[in-house]
């Protein structure tokens, strides 16, 4: 069973899943309302008057109960009862929905506008609340999915371009759209390329190479013509020292914005669970990026991004905290 905020059920004619309570916090979960049964602010003020503040809903109905956040994230992120933590869980859940479906539609163009809506208002929160970053640690997910680590990335990304300074909203909603849809063209590739579970022989490796090219051809599909979000997308991969993919771009060919979800792309990778390895903790993913990138990274940026993971990297060449 998932636990979600009483906050989380919108008024809807049709709830999409089944709502389970447990009387007084503890025991077994008791069915309150079935699916399909109209929901509205009557029926949370009465669980709230009750003390109840979390329900339950069916583990399978996740991604269901993701859809149902999109459709009401403006509501819901503007609803004083819910707290910062809550409707941070609120976007991350409906923004890993939705690239879910993303990732599994063969026409992943058709769903830019839904993920720039949802990009807008997950920008204009990240903005207004300072706290977004550690709300973030409670929710990320540690277990590699294509459609979680694309909502990683964004998270991180927007949160290293606002810690480096950029704050306009304009800036940051066309960055977002790139960092959410970084991964779109491997909706492009093989599952038998993407899921393998060894590693790639130099064919796969190959055809694997060409999916930040596949995510900027869907974005210009979709009618993207801005230069933030189409190199987001396409040069995700690139490196400072021109070892990157899939244009094999130098320093000066890279914007900062490139620069930072080229960071957060990295240590997402590493610091999220694979079939074939563990995850790393964060400081061991920091030494990685430090000892063995660092003439293929932005470090100014990645100091940066330091701080603002609140983390120390273990070399005295950065400036340290404390």
């Amino acid at each position: 069973m998932l636990t979600i905020p009483v906050g989380c059920l919108r008024t809807t004619p049709a709830m999409p899943f089944d709502i389970y309570i447990q009387p007084g916090g503890r025991g077994a979960p008791v069915l309150y309302r079935e699916k399909d049964l109209p929901m509205d602010a009557a029926v949370r003020e009465r669980l709230w008057s009750h003390g109840v503040q979390n329900a339950l809903i069916p583990a399978s109905a996740e991604y269901t109960y993701g859809a149902h956040l999109e459709g009401h994230l403006p509501a819901i992120l503007q609803d004083p009862e819910m707290s910062p933590p809550a409707k941070t869980a609120v976007v991350y859940r409906s923004a890993c929905a939705l690239m879910m479906e993303v990732m599994q539609s063969p026409r992943a163009g058709q769903l830019c506008g839904r993920t720039q809506e949802l990009v807008n208002h997950a920008v204009g929160f990240f903005l207004t609340h300072d706290e977004t970053l550690s709300c973030l640690a409670d929710v990320l997910s540690f277990d590699y999915y294509t459609y979680t680590h694309s909502v990683n990335v964004f998270a991180f990304s927007i949160c290293l371009a606002k810690a480096a300074g950029y704050k306009d909203p304009e800036v940051l909603r066309e960055f977002g759209q790139g960092c959410l849809l970084h991964d779109a063209g491997k909706s492009r590739i093989s599952p038998d390329i993407i899921n393998a579970k060894t590693k790639l022989s130099e064919a796969q490796w190959a055809v694997m190479q060409r999916h930040p090219v596949h995510s900027f051809d869907i974005l210009v599909e979709a009618g993207e013509g801005r230069d933030l979000a189409l190199d987001a997308a396409r040069s995700h991969h690139e490196k400072l020292d021109g070892s990157g993919y899939p244009d094999g771009l130098v320093a000066s060919e890279l914007s900062p914005f490139v620069r930072m979800i080229t960071i957060a792309d990295i240590f997402d990778a590493l610091t999220t669970r694979r079939p074939y390895k563990d995850a790393m903790n964060r400081q061991a993913a920091l030494r990685i990026m430090y000892s063995e990138m660092r003439r293929k990274l932005d470090m100014d940026l990645f100091q940066v991004f330091v701080d603002m993971l609140g983390e120390e990297p273990p070399r005295s060449e950065l400036r340290l905290k404390g």
